[in-house]
C-alpha cells in the first residue's frame, strides 16, 4: 500500500471537517497528493431522475467547500496543495467511485456514532463506502487526534495475510507501532490451560506468517465473542486504530445482525482503517 494519492470526503459536518485535516497531515507525512471530496446528496424521487446543479451552483458548491477549509489546511499541513472536487449523487455510491476513477489510494472520512434505528432510516455512509470501496478506508472520529498505535484484527484465515501486509504497509508510511491479535472460539468443556497451550492449527500458521513478514509482530490470542474479545484488546493495549478486513458488495443491513467487520466499524471507540477483501 503506497499512499500516493489520498482521497478526504466530507459532508462539512464537524466529523467531516476534522477527517479532511487528518488527510491532510497523512497526505504531507507520505508525501501524496490531496483530494477533498463533497457529494451533493441527489436522489430519484417518484420516478423522476435526480437532479443535477447548473454549472452556476455547481462553482458556488466548490467555491464554498475550498473557502471553509483552505485556511486551516493551510495551517495544519502547509505543504499539500489540496484539490476540490463536487459530484452530486448518492455519496455511498460516488465516493469509491470516484477513488476507483482517479486512482486513490486511500479513502478518508469522518466517522460518526448512530442508533440501530438512524441507520435504519437513514442508512450508513461508513458500511456503504467500505462495501464499495476498491481501496482502504479510514474512518476518523472528531475525538481522533493520534492514529497510532494500531490493532490488526486477523480471522486466522489466507485472507489475514493480505490484510495485515496492508495495515503494515499503513504502518510504515506513517512510523506507527502495531500490534496483532486474533480469537479463536470457546468449545465446549475445554479447559482453560488445554486451550491456552494448543491454539488451533489455523492460528499456528498465521503466526508462523506474521514471523517472516518484513514487520514482525507477536500475535495475542484470546478466545469468546469475537466483536467482543477485539474491542477489549483495543481497549487493554490502548489502540487508537482498528485495522481488519471488510467483505465488499452485499446489502446494507442492521450492524446487530451483520459481520463482525460492520460490528467493528460501528462499535469500535477509535479510528478504523477497513481492507476491501
Amino acid at each position: 500500500m503506497e499512499l500516493r494519492h489520498v482521497v478526504a470526503a466530507t459532508d462539512q459536518s464537524a466529523a467531516g471537517h476534522h477527517a479532511v485535516l487528518v488527510a491532510a497531515r497523512l497526505a504531507e507525512q507520505a508525501g501524496a497528493r490531496l483530494t477533498v471530496l463533497s457529494v451533493r446528496l441527489a436522489t430519484p424521487t417518484q420516478g423522476e431522475p435526480a437532479t443535477t446543479p447548473s454549472d452556476t451552483e455547481h462553482q458556488t458548491l466548490l467555491r464554498d467547500l475550498s473557502r471553509s477549509l483552505e485556511s486551516e489546511l493551510r495551517r495544519e499541513a502547509p505543504g499539500v496543495a489540496p484539490a476540490f472536487t463536487v459530484l452530486s449523487g448518492v455519496p455511498g455510491v460516488e465516493i469509491p467511485r470516484y477513488a476507483e476513477e482517479h486512482a486513490g489510494d486511500l479513502l478518508i472520512l469522518g466517522r460518526k456514532q448512530r442508533t440501530q434505528r438512524q441507520r435504519m432510516f437513514l442508512g450508513d455512509t461508513a458500511d456503504a463506502v467500505a462495501r464499495r470501496s476498491q481501496v482502504p478506508c479510514l474512518f476518523v472520529g472528531v475525538e481522533c487526534v493520534e492514529l497510532g498505535p494500531m490493532l490488526v484484527c486477523l480471522d486466522a484465515t489466507d485472507r489475514s495475510v493480505s490484510v495485515f501486509q496492508t495495515a503494515a504497509d499503513f504502518s510504515r508510511t506513517i512510523e506507527m507501532p502495531l500490534r496483532a491479535v486474533t480469537v479463536e472460539p470457546v468449545w465446549l468443556n475445554e479447559p482453560d490451560e488445554l486451550a491456552a497451550a494448543l491454539p488451533a492449527s489455523r492460528t499456528l500458521r498465521l503466526n508462523r506468517t506474521l514471523d517472516r513478514g518484513v514487520v514482525t509482530t507477536e500475535l495475542r490470542i484470546r478466545r469468546g465473542n469475537v466483536l467482543t474479545e477485539l474491542l477489549t484488546e483495543a481497549a487493554d493495549t490502548g489502540a487508537k486504530l482498528m485495522a481488519f478486513g471488510y467483505h465488499r458488495g452485499g446489502p446494507p443491513g442492521i450492524v446487530e445482525g451483520g459481520s463482525v467487520a460492520r460490528g467493528l466499524l460501528h462499535s469500535a471507540l477509535c479510528a478504523v482503517l477497513t481492507v476491501p477483501l
